[in-house]
């Protein structure tokens, strides 16, 4: 596998990522998702990549690329509507007569992942494709397999939650031996549907070809929803080791719960309070009295007075002030006004609906709070409520409860109404006298 072309598959649209957006450019311990996994593939030699995108991340991945002249990069525009399918039909001629490796960068995967393909792929030598199934315990839109005798049988694109076939879900991570192969069944594959791919598998089956299903057993997260990015964080946090970059000031009275990154220029005022496992970004200043619990915070942000920030991810460039931000995502270059809180955990204490388009998708989380795009603006003592997204460059005025989704650029502010007349109250002067005898003071 080490000679194959790795054909990464990075064309989709990311509609249901909103209002977040280039789901591998997401950031996680100060590095893009793509580097993590250019660093899987070094360390496997592999080497020769093939990159299908769109043009909305054309140049995110130029500028991209220069920073890695160790591999051999070919970026190639998806012309080809057809989903999965028609992406790897974008690229035919960079891959056709190679071995095939075809990839998303948005599933993250463990190296014990491909050290399992090397094994069997040297093991034998007659398959005419290797993919991989986990096992699930609830639905997830993706492909279902049925497996006999570590066969492929059977799979099936997003049957629904009422028609699932197994309890394996397809990770797309698929070698092919011969890519011409695999292209001359993608060519002639026909669906009303977005699943091509799929059914170019399925007629490879049908035709008697030997397509295996290694079961992978460790860790699996992907980026489909928003909020899985809280997933994810949560495991890279949970593999740091604590580190202090150049130039850090930490007040002598600031708590430290190991392990805790803090890269350079950071700045910990007095009783602040950092709960490991935490990333804290270049030159952000968490303020007097703040408690950053399990989070990941991005460059140059300003946590002011008395915020807690648990559980969460901050992009970068933000500015807090006495603000509650629990199991969130923060996009980059957002402001929160005093006391505006995000909340995260239901009265029923169910679990956590989120609006994807039309749908109501039930995030499986009890304790979720918001996501919120860049370049957003929130007004003091705003009431954010769980589930609620926020989209890019909108403003929420003072004062508001934020109960449904806000699409990009729009602004929302309460209708307020108010009634002034004389005031025939006094003040009695000495009422004061006794509440202070009671105090002592």
């Amino acid at each position: 596998m080490t000679d194959a072309v790795v054909l990464i598959l990075a064309g989709g649209d990311s509609t249901r990522f909103w209002p977040l957006s280039q789901k591998v450019f997401t950031e996680f311990t100060g590095k893009p998702l793509l580097y993590f996994r250019l660093k899987q593939l070094y360390k496997y030699n592999l080497k020769k990549i093939v990159i299908v995108g769109n043009k909305e991340n054309q140049s995110l991945f130029s500028k991209f690329t220069l920073q890695y002249p160790e591999f051999s990069f070919e970026f190639i525009l998806q012309t080809d509507p057809r989903g999965m399918a028609g992406a790897v039909l974008s690229a035919k001629e960079y891959i056709k007569g190679n071995k095939l490796l075809v990839i998303k960068p948005v599933d993250i995967v463990e190296d014990t992942l491909f050290e399992s393909y090397l094994q069997q792929i040297n093991k034998d030598k007659s398959i005419d494709g290797l993919l991989t199934g986990v096992h699930v315990e609830s639905y997830f839109p993706g492909g279902y397999l049925t497996v006999k005798d570590g066969l492929l049988t059977q799979i099936i694109e997003k049957p629904g939650e009422k028609n699932i076939p197994s309890d394996i879900v397809r990770i797309v991570f698929d070698y092919f031996p011969d890519a011409s192969l695999f292209l001359s069944y993608l060519e002639k594959a026909i669906s009303k549907r977005d699943d091509h791919y799929e059914k170019a598998l399925a007629q490879m089956v049908r035709d008697g070809k030997k397509i295996k299903v290694l079961n992978y057993k460790d860790y699996w997260g992907y980026l489909t929803y928003p909020w899985h990015v809280l997933s994810v964080t949560d495991f890279f946090l949970k593999k740091i080791k604590s580190y202090k970059g150049k130039d850090v000031k930490i007040a002598k009275n600031a708590t430290l719960i190991e392990p805790i990154i803090l890269e350079d220029g950071v700045r910990l005022l007095e009783n602040t309070k950092i709960v490991g496992p935490a990333y804290i970004g270049r030159n952000t200043l968490v303020g007097n009295n703040c408690v950053v619990r399990e989070s990941m915070i991005g460059p140059n942000s300003v946590l002011g007075f008395s915020t807690e920030v648990t559980r969460s991810y901050i992009a970068g460039n933000c500015w807090f002030h006495s603000n509650y931000v629990g199991d969130s995502v923060i996009g980059d270059n957002v402001g929160m006004g005093s006391r505006a809180t995000i909340a995260n955990f239901r009265l029923d204490e169910k679990s956590i609906y989120s609006k994807v388009e039309v749908d109501k998708i039930n995030t499986g989380k009890t304790k979720f709070g918001s996501v919120i795009g860049n370049d957003v603006r929130i007004g003091i003592g705003t009431l954010i409520m769980p589930g609620v997204k926020i989209g890019r460059g909108s403003f929420v005025g003072s004062g508001v409860i934020l109960s449904e989704d806000l699409p990009d650029g729009k602004a929302i502010f309460v209708n307020q109404t108010y009634t002034i007349k004389d005031n025939r109250e006094k003040i009695n002067k000495n009422s004061r006298e006794s509440l202070r005898k009671a105090l002592k003071i």
